[in-house]
């Protein structure tokens, strides 16, 4: 028995139960006059090829009713064990430039105990239930299947019961927030690592850009690494030394991949342009070494900042970074308004009139300082925290055109020299009778005689 496997033309293969090799067919061999397809379950004779005593083909091919043919048989009897080896998936994506086949997938390796006797197992990761992958030191359930050729048995119907209770736990920083996932930046501050709201251990509202939280590492399907069982550390900052007092005048030159996905690198960078020894030296920066965290800082703007050594690689980085951003007010209408600042490909920042800070009622014109913030969800920035710094000029009302004002120079009031109107006819009805000759009356609101 076997399945089909491919079609051509007046030909095709069948995918055997109990042997490895590909079985040839011809469409004349197929019974009852039915039409076959690729995944048909079918029965069939094996005989010799009559030009190759080395090569067999199948003949009186019957088409078998879907669910009759399976590869492997199942046991009832569910096993546990402990993962020794993690199963991993293909990759095309780690294809070498010297070869031409694809990263192939490899079994993983599960250690059990059947009736005092320690053995091992082998499952591929397709078999895996859920979406999450077992590592190793995990306790997984798992039932044998005996593929129908000697001596191969896979476990099968994975199911992972519990992590390793030794596995590492990693501290971390939320760097991103969505509508639900996030990204929390290492402790290195040097990578994000992405987490499902699902995984946080708490209220998801509770949680802010910049909470330090605990983790551990997931592989899921397709070998992606994601943190789980994400919950709020106790620590409130990450900073093993105090930040040099020093602050340093710089510009951004790469901004947090939050703000740019399309960047390789998650760190920004940040370059020193006072003039001193220092001019030109450029220093990393993450979630961190924002002041304000929800600060949306862009390529080429200019900041204010320190230096920290940070992370668990003790690596010198710009901390307590201000953003200086100082414009004019574009326009204020009703509700909102607009900036004059360049932001991506808008030249106006966008603010609504909740942001303005102490009530001001802000005019056009009015020079203001603020900061940007990154809408995740639309990707677009607005400004927040608007404050005024001075206000604009006055509108001032424009003086009349000369031309005006000598027309003005040369009207005279004398009414002597003034033009005199005189009436050269009086209004007439049709009748050539002055006024109308129906009675006015006095008639109640909504009654007709």
């Amino acid at each position: 028995m076997g399945v089909i496997a491919a079609m051509r033309d007046g030909f095709g293969f069948i995918k055997c139960v109990d042997r490895d090799a590909r079985m040839f067919f011809h469409f004349s061999e197929i019974l009852d006059g039915n039409q076959l397809h690729i995944a048909d379950e079918v029965e069939f004779t094996v005989v010799p090829d009559m030009l190759s005593a080395q090569r067999n083909h199948a003949i009186r091919i019957k088409k078998l009713p879907k669910g009759t043919v399976s590869f492997h048989s199942h046991s009832d009897h569910r096993f546990l064990g402990t993962v020794e080896k993690e199963a991993t998936f293909s990759n095309p994506k780690t294809t070498s430039p010297n070869k031409g086949k694809d990263k192939e997938a490899e079994d993983g390796i599960i250690a059990y105990d059947d009736c005092g006797v320690k053995l091992t197992i082998a499952f591929q990761a397709k078999d895996v239930e859920g979406s999450t992958s077992p590592q190793i030191g995990d306790k997984v359930e798992f039932s044998i299947s005996d593929k129908q050729r000697p001596g191969q048995q896979m476990a099968t119907c994975v199911r992972l019961l519990g992590r390793n209770s030794n596995s590492k736990r990693l501290l971390g920083y939320v760097a991103t927030l969505k509508d639900n996932l996030g990204f929390i930046e290492t402790a290195n501050h040097d990578k994000e690592i992405f987490f499902h709201y699902s995984e946080f251990s708490g209220d998801v509202d509770s949680l802010e850009l910049g909470d330090m939280v605990e983790y551990s590492l997931s592989k899921g399907k397709g070998n992606k690494v994601s943190a789980e069982k994400v919950n709020k550390a106790h620590s409130v900052n990450g900073i093993t030394e105090e930040a040099n007092p020093t602050i340093y005048s710089g510009k951004v030159i790469r901004p947090l991949r939050g703000v740019d996905p399309t960047q390789i690198e998650y760190q920004g960078m940040i370059e020193i342009v006072e003039e001193g020894d220092m001019k030109g030296e450029v220093y990393p920066f993450g979630i961190v070494g924002m002041a304000n965290k929800g600060d949306c800082l862009q390529k080429g703007e200019s900041v204010k900042f320190q230096l920290c050594v940070l992370g668990q690689n003790a690596q010198t980085m710009a901390y307590n970074i201000t953003p200086l951003r100082r414009a004019t007010v574009e326009c204020v209408k009703d509700q909102f308004g607009f900036i004059n600042y360049e932001v991506g490909d808008s030249k106006k920042l966008f603010f609504h009139v909740k942001e303005v800070q102490d009530g001001v009622e802000l005019q056009a014109g009015d020079e203001v300082e603020f900061s940007v913030i990154l809408n995740q969800r639309t990707g677009k920035c607005s400004a927040c925290n608007v404050w005024r710094v001075c206000e604009g000029p006055k509108a001032v009302a424009a003086p009349r055109p000369d031309r005006l004002v000598n027309r003005l120079k040369n009207i005279t009031l004398d009414d002597a020299s003034a033009p005199r109107l005189m009436v050269l006819r009086q209004p007439r009805g049709p009748d050539n009778s002055m006024g109308f000759g129906a009675e006015r009356k006095i008639r109640q609101a909504g009654v007709i005689d």
